[in-house]
């Protein structure tokens, strides 16, 4: 309809125009599937750092049985990296504790966008799973430190392993597997 190619256009203007006046709206449109890839794309050009969160929990609500948005954010989640490394902890925050699993491999995929400065919020968070051992959570955590691909994250990898005990050292290991370095 006319409607919607004018409320399509008028999106995708705040975007190039990285219209901060408009991300109350912006949000509003991206709850709605028509809307959801234009609206995303146009947040993800504005990144203006304090939407962020209302950003995350739009995708939160997501319908993961809509996977074509899905897959669509996961392939612009690298876009995540543009809000800066601040970015980490929200982000990673809601991969741990988000209730919607259908969208985790968005979070993951931002976080792995994040690189070598994504690494010391990992850390942390491997820390507070050997806590509370919880032995889910350091896996999933390893994995994505190992997803990092970088020299770094295998270094870090390997020092975690020589201050895991048995249990945890299964869960570093497959991290490492991640990491795809001969040198390990």
């Amino acid at each position: 309809s006319a409607t919607s190619s004018h409320t399509m256009l008028a999106i995708g203007v705040a975007g190039a125009l990285r219209d901060e006046q408009m991300v109350h709206s912006l949000l509003k449109h991206m709850r709605k599937q028509e809307y959801f890839k234009i609206a995303l794309d146009a947040l993800l050009k504005i990144r203006h750092v304090g939407t962020l969160e209302s950003l995350i929990i739009a995708l939160e609500e997501l319908d993961s049985s809509q996977k074509h948005l899905v897959d669509y954010a996961i392939s612009q989640a690298s876009r995540f990296k543009k809000f800066g490394p601040q970015a980490i902890e929200l982000i990673y925050n809601y991969y741990e504790q988000g209730k919607n699993r259908g969208v985790r491999k968005i979070y993951i995929d931002a976080i792995c966008a994040f690189g070598e400065d994504a690494i010391p919020q990992l850390l942390q968070a491997i820390q507070r799973a050997k806590q509370i051992h919880d032995l889910g959570r350091l896996s999933q955590i390893c994995m994505t430190l190992g997803n990092l691909r970088t020299p770094a994250s295998t270094a870090a990898l390997a020092r975690a392993l020589e201050q895991a005990n048995e249990r945890e050292k299964r869960a570093i290991i497959i991290g490492l597997g991640r990491a795809a370095d001969e040198s390990v």
